[in-house]
Order: C-alpha cells, then sequence, then structure tokens
C-alpha cells in the first residue's frame, strides 16, 4: 500500500544519506589532510587551489550521484575544508573568486526580480515579502533578546537576518522540478525572496539609526556601567578588560570581537566612551585608578587587562593600581618605549610591548592585538589569519577621502621616522587638520544637535562619577 511504498522511500533515503555522510567523514578524516600534505610539499598554489577545488566538486557529484542536492555535497565539502590544518591558506588561495562568485550570485538574484510580475501580482507579492521580513525580524529579534541583547541590538540582529536565504532558490527550484509547485508559483516565491535581499541594505541603515537614537536616550547607567548589558558581562566568568579606547583600544578590542571573546572597555575620556557605547560597543566611562571602578567592573573575575593607555605615566598609574589590588590577575600593558616595556614587566609582572610595526606605523597596533590573543589561548595559526585580515581592512581604508573616524581609528604619524609611536601631539594635529578642513563650512542642524546632546550628556556623567 501507500504506507509501505512511503516506509520504503524513507528507509532507502535514509541509507543514501547515511551512505553519503560516512563516505564524507572518511575522506575528510583519513585523505584530504594527508593530499593537502603531500600538495603543500610541492609548494605550487595552482595544485593546491585545485585539490580545493577538486574536493568541492568531487563531493558535489558524490551526493548528487547518491539522489541528493548537489549544494549539500558542496556544504558538507565546505565544512571538511574547514576542519583541516590548512584552512586558513584555503581562505587566502579562495578570498579572490569570493567576491566574483558573490557578485555573481546577486546577478543571478537580480535575473529573479520580474518587475512585469511584481505589477499584475503586487498584493500578493507584497504580502509575502512582509511576511518573510516581519515574522524573520521579529523571531531573531525575540531569541537576542532571550540570550541577553539590550533591544537596540537585538532588532538590529533581526533586521540583519530578515532576508530571505539563498537556499530558497535551489528549495524552490527542486520543488517545481518534483511538481510541487506551479512555474508561476515558483516565479512568485522567488521574486518575493530577490525583493527582501534588494531591500535589505536600506533596513539595515534605519535599523542603525533608530539603535543609535535609543542609545542616545537611554539613562546615564548605560554610559557607567550599570545597565543589563554590562551586569551581563562582568557575571560571567569569561571576558577581557580593556583599558583605553584609542587606537591601540580600538583594535584590541576588534579583534576580540573577531574571537568571540567578551570584552569590557573603560575610558576616562568621556567623548570617547560616550561614542562608543551610543554604537552598542561595551565601552563605559571610568577612571581605573580608582579602586571602587575596578570593583564596580569586577576587573578581578576577568580573563585579563589589557592597558592600551598611551601616556607613560597613565599607564604606570594603571598598572600599579591593578597589580596592587589583583595579585593574580593577567595584565598586558602598552609600553612608550623598550626601557618602559623592560621596567613593567620585571617590576610589576606583566606582559608588555611597544605597539609598533616597523614597516608601517598606520599598522602599529597590529602586533600587540596579537600577542593579547596569543596569550589569551588563541591558536597561533589563527592568530596569523585574523591580523592578516585586519591589515588588509586597513590598508582598503586608506584613501584620499577617509574621514576624521577613519583617521583616528587607524592612528597618524607626522615622523618620517616609520617606528615612531603615534603621540598625543600626533592625534592632535589630525584634529586640528580636520577642523581647519570645515572651517567656513555650515554644520548641518542634526550635527549641531547631535553635539549638543552629546556635550549635555558628557556633563551629567563627569557629575556621576564625580
Amino acid at each position: 500500500g501507500g504506507g509501505a511504498g512511503m516506509a520504503s522511500a524513507l528507509v532507502e533515503a535514509v541509507v543514501k544519506a547515511a551512505l553519503a555522510l560516512g563516505s564524507i567523514s572518511f575522506i575528510g578524516r583519513f585523505v584530504l589532510n594527508r593530499l593537502f600534505n603531500i600538495v603543500a610539499m610541492a609548494k605550487s598554489q595552482e595544485a593546491f587551489l585545485g585539490v580545493v577545488l577538486m574536493t568541492v566538486m568531487g563531493m558535489s557529484f558524490l551526493t548528487e550521484g547518491l539522489g541528493l542536492s548537489n549544494t549539500l555535497g558542496a556544504f558538507l565539502a565546505g565544512v571538511l575544508l574547514s576542519e583541516t590544518k590548512y584552512r586558513y591558506q584555503i581562505e587566502a588561495d579562495i578570498a579572490p573568486f569570493r567576491g566574483i562568485l558573490l557578485g555573481l550570485f546577486f546577478l543571478t538574484v537580480g535575473f529573479e526580480i520580474d518587475l512585469q510580475l511584481i505589477a499584475t501580482n503586487f498584493p500578493v507579492i507584497a504580502g509575502i515579502i512582509m511576511a518573510i521580513l516581519l515574522i524573520k525580524a521579529v523571531v531573531a529579534t525575540a531569541v537576542c533578546a532571550v540570550f541577553g541583547l539590550s533591544f537596540a541590538n537585538a532588532q538590529q540582529a533581526g533586521v540583519y537576518l530578515c532576508q530571505g536565504g539563498e537556499f530558497a532558490f535551489v528549495t524552490f527550484g527542486m520543488a517545481r522540478g518534483l511538481g510541487i509547485l506551479t512555474p508561476l508559483q515558483t516565479k512568485i516565491l522567488l521574486t518575493s525572496v530577490a525583493m527582501t535581499m534588494a531591500v535589505t541594505p536600506a533596513l539595515v541603515e534605519a535599523s542603525h539609526h533608530f539603535a543609535k537614537r535609543m542609545e542616545e536616550n537611554s539613562g546615564f547607567t548605560h554610559y557607567m556601567g550599570e545597565d543589563r548589558d554590562a551586569n551581563e558581562i562582568k557575571e560571567s566568568e569569561d571576558f577581557v578588560v580593556v583599558i583605553g579606547y584609542g587606537t591601540v583600544g580600538k583594535l584590541i578590542c576588534e579583534l576580540l570581537d573577531s574571537k568571540l571573546i567578551k570584552y569590557i572597555g573603560i575610558e576616562v575620556n568621556p567623548n570617547k566612551a560616550i561614542e562608543a557605547r551610543n554604537r552598542g560597543l561595551p565601552v563605559f566611562y571610568g577612571d581605573i585608578t580608582r579602586p571602587e571602578v575596578a570593583e564596580a567592573f569586577s576587573v578581578g573575575k576577568a580573563k585579563g587587562c589589557v592597558v592600551t593607555i598611551s601616556e607613560k605615566l597613565d599607564t604606570n598609574r594603571a598598572v600599579i593600581t591593578l597589580r596592587r589590588l589583583y595579585p593574580n590577575l593577567k595584565i598586558f600593558a602598552r609600553a612608550k618605549n623598550d626601557q618602559h616595556r623592560e621596567r613593567l614587566m620585571k617590576t610589576l609582572d606583566v606582559v608588555a610591548m611597544v605597539p609598533v610595526l616597523p614597516e608601517d606605523s598606520l599598522l602599529l597596533t597590529l602586533p600587540f592585538g596579537g600577542a593579547v590573543l596569543s596569550s589569551l589561548g588563541a591558536p597561533v595559526e589563527e592568530v596569523k589569519a585574523i591580523l592578516e585580515t585586519k591589515r588588509k581592512e586597513i590598508i582598503e581604508l586608506r584613501n584620499p577621502e577617509f574621514g576624521r573616524d577613519d583617521l583616528l581609528m587607524l592612528g597618524f604619524n607626522t615622523v618620517g621616522d616609520a617606528s615612531a609611536d603615534v603621540s598625543a601631539a600626533d592625534m592632535e594635529g589630525v584634529e586640528a587638520e580636520y577642523v581647519a578642513d570645515r572651517e567656513g563650512e555650515e554644520i548641518p542642524q542634526k550635527e549641531k544637535e547631535s553635539q549638543e546632546r552629546k556635550d549635555e550628556i558628557v556633563k551629567k556623567v563627569l557629575e556621576a562619577g564625580a
């Protein structure tokens, strides 16, 4: 009967899936690493890339031959490649193709948008688009809120994830091939999914502005480390404290983010703390040299503490305070020069480093960040890959039209010696140039209002912290 036929089909599908997964697991565990070892010894990038492509295509043909989706095979091949010890080299080799293939994918998505179909079936397509966006956004926002994110950050995550996925094209195509959907239904669904992808950038931008406004209108505990975001991090036992949110501090926080390591930033400059907090970052106003501040932020429970302050005396005060309060705390400190580094290491038992990269002063913070990640237990290969990615991001930002925020993030060095550190005078020079460039330019009303709001917050934060 029909029941027996369905049971037989299910058993057959399970056997095929087990064969496919078993074969792929065997190949990944016993074949791939040895194959890549042989190819790596040949020192041929072409051969290495050829093996990568052969693996993906072979897995796709294997799953398709067993009656499963070739897309599933390609996905499983990616999982296997990510488990090899050559995963970072593979990522670097396929990087040039990634952008091209993504571009081709979105071109095909664009081809799925049929304007005439939208015009003739507008109510249906609009309803499907709204349903996809709303349901996914609400579910993702709720899940993020349940896991402790603030509403401002949760709604941003919801908007980022609300569009239809690329597997919809595979699923609807298979459904049409099997006769489950008619060609018209398939076209309507594919057009709706493509439109959700098309409107997502505008929705993300609106969500970002909404989140920023929510952060700005939050109470002052939001900036003092007394809100839910800060309490959640402080209650955990696997976070890092970053002291200072200047050029080095920003990059350290970004590197910690890339490793999904929780952190709390403490910045004595209220302007910097407010600006970072308004972007949803866990950076708060406070003076770490005050014992009550260190206690309030649960510094003693931290996995480590990174002092990124640029001024030598302020660094000494912060490190001495931390070492006196927490003798067993792992401390990483930014040193001004080699002599300062030696004193910190011998006298206060900290891991100290002068954050300078000889070939390019704009990248001076990367080795310091790499040392922090390595000391926190990150694998050397992974640290190298993260630093390489960050180096490329910084180089891409170096163009004639980058603005004030980009300059402040990258640092600025007017000294010809590439090994010179970024000093406070350098940063003041950047500020001065920015102000000079804008002299005579009418400042928009929104910017004036934003600055007035920030000045008001700064004043109240300083009063609360006094």
